[in-house]
């Protein structure tokens, strides 16, 4: 199984591939161009052509080498063949394509000789030529300078990226107090204020929570404590002094009269135990809301709280309270 390509294989292919693209379409719009040059410069040359056959039976001294060595797109050969010399040239293949009814004149002169006049595309293919590889060599230019401008910025963008996973991993691993610095780039500042702005939120949300689970604790220990003196000063209290009464009761068994008094205050005893039971167990958890509801529960506390303290208050409640889950009904009442 072969790894994927890195950021920066991946926008070098993308680069070349849109540079090779462009490069075709030039290629094929310049040879389309050259094309129509080569036939309007064959034209004019063919015209030529025709001139100095006609004119060479009679008058050969016009195909003198000094007058004839200097003439574009026309070939002349004393020995009656008919090739074109554009093997040499690149483009060769491609003209011979394109160019293959070119014509030639064959001329007999007075002298015995044989003279073939053709007209030949060499001198523009290899114009052509010529402009493609300047074109060849600006696109190669080109091609070089986009590659090391796109991997400049790839390295740039993977800087940050690398940046920005190191700082999520150091917060993932309790670092909350990581922060990346501030870039030059806008872009690059703007991310990094977002991550630094996450670390803030979280680093704060975890000193919230750790202030949250000291108060939690606190607040426990303050319940433990306070059920701690309830259970001795309350209950504890009532029932050592109902042990010392039921001693006292032993011990006057013959004594009416005491023992009708002892019972009686064991009775009280025992029904002020049983409120101090039932606050206790109010104060842990109000079982009045499972059978009252909120209002009701309310309500009746209000008017308990009323009779014990002797203090008059008033109570306002809407008439449809909102629906609670169990343990925020508990905090409210």
């Amino acid at each position: 199984m072969t790894a994927p390509l890195s950021a920066l294989g991946r926008a070098s292919l993308l680069v070349s591939g849109l540079f090779l693209a462009v490069l075709l379409v030039c290629l094929a719009l310049l040879l389309r161009q050259a094309e129509l040059d080569i036939r309007r410069e064959l034209q004019a040359a063919d015209s030529v052509a025709r001139f100095l056959a006609l004119r060479a039976a009679d008058d050969p001294a016009l195909l003198d080498a000094s007058l004839t060595a200097n003439l574009r797109h026309l070939e002349l050969d004393w020995g009656g063949g008919a090739g074109s010399d554009t093997a040499d040239n690149p483009l060769a293949l491609w003209a011979a394509g394109r160019f293959a009814d070119l014509p030639v004149y064959r001329v007999a002169l007075a002298d015995g000789r044989s003279l073939s006049i053709r007209v030949s595309p060499v001198d523009e293919l290899d114009e052509v030529w010529e402009s493609l590889l300047q074109l060849l060599a600006l696109f190669l230019v080109a091609w070089l300078l986009c590659l090391g401008a796109s991997a400049w910025l790839v390295r740039r963008g993977l800087t940050l990226l690398t940046d920005i996973l190191r700082a999520l991993q150091a917060i993932a691993g309790g670092a909350l107090d990581t922060r990346l610095p501030a870039y030059a780039q806008p872009e690059a500042r703007r991310l990094a204020g977002q991550v630094n702005a996450m670390a803030q939120a979280l680093q704060q949300a975890g000193a919230d929570n750790q202030a949250l689970t000291a108060a939690l604790l606190e607040t426990q220990e303050r319940e433990r404590t306070r059920l701690a003196q309830a259970l001795h000063v309350g209950l504890g209290q009532i029932l050592a002094g109902m042990r010392a009464q039921l001693y006292l009761l032993d011990a006057c068994r013959e004594s009416p009269q005491q023992v009708a008094a002892i019972s009686r205050r064991l009775q009280d005893n025992g029904e002020q135990m049983q409120q101090s039971f039932r606050s206790l167990v109010r104060d842990l958890y109000p079982v009045v809301l499972e059978r009252l509801g909120l209002g009701e529960a309310v309500r009746q506390h209000v008017e308990q709280w009323q009779a014990q303290q002797g203090i008059a208050c008033e109570l306002e409640l809407d008439a449809a309270l909102p629906r609670l889950r169990d343990e925020a009904r508990a905090h409210v009442y």
